[in-house]
């Protein structure tokens, strides 16, 4: 069994032409470091159903517009090497993926690259999805020009730290389903 028939069967049915632009666009930006082909890309929507495609989509976007803002803050809009572009991407895959009616086990497992990831370099991945997320919701955290922009972006993602560590499972970081991993992991 390949990776992709773990998401489930291909479905019958051909991706629009605004999907497949939309795709080829995210693609372009980042899916590159996680997929060999644009073609593999596309075929893990092919195993979205239709109705749900949208927001599969808009997943996948919020991911790759939070990994550009990121490039551009922290790097200087300059090119990642591809062993951090991958784990930052698996990191806001993470993230994005999670939610507080998850197992606690499962926030582990989903976090395990946003973990192996410094501490500052969490802040900030962390920092740079929870402004597409606002952005995309048409919201505005901070309306108060008395108010440091800085600070408020600061204690924003503090709370967002603090609901993450409290999803987790005891242990957390440090549980057994997490080390049995890295162990498999050493062995490759």
């Amino acid at each position: 069994m390949d990776d992709f028939e773990k998401l489930g069967p291909m479905l019958d049915y051909d991706l629009s032409p605004e999907s497949l632009e939309q795709l080829d666009a995210i693609y372009q930006g980042i899916a590159k470091y996680c997929f060999a082909t644009k073609e593999d890309f596309e075929r893990v929507f092919m195993r979205i159903h239709p109705d749900e495609l949208s927001t599969g989509i808009g997943v996948w976007q919020d991911i790759a517009d939070a990994f550009l803002l990121y490039r551009n803050r922290y790097a200087d809009g300059h090119e990642l090497e591809d062993s951090k572009a991958e784990l930052i991407l698996s990191a806001l895959s993470g993230l994005d993926s999670i939610s507080p009616t998850d197992a606690a086990d499962d926030i582990d497992e989903a976090l395990y690259d946003f973990d192996a990831l410094p501490e500052e370099t969490r802040r900030q991945v962390l920092s740079c999805l929870l402004k597409v997320s606002e952005e995309r919701k048409g919201g505005k955290k901070n309306e108060n020009p008395a108010f440091p922009s800085e600070l408020a972006d600061r204690i924003w993602v503090d709370h967002h730290l603090a609901i993450i560590e409290s999803l987790r499972s005891p242990g957390g970081r440090d549980s057994d389903r997490r080390k049995k991993r890295t162990k498999r992991a050493s062995r490759k």
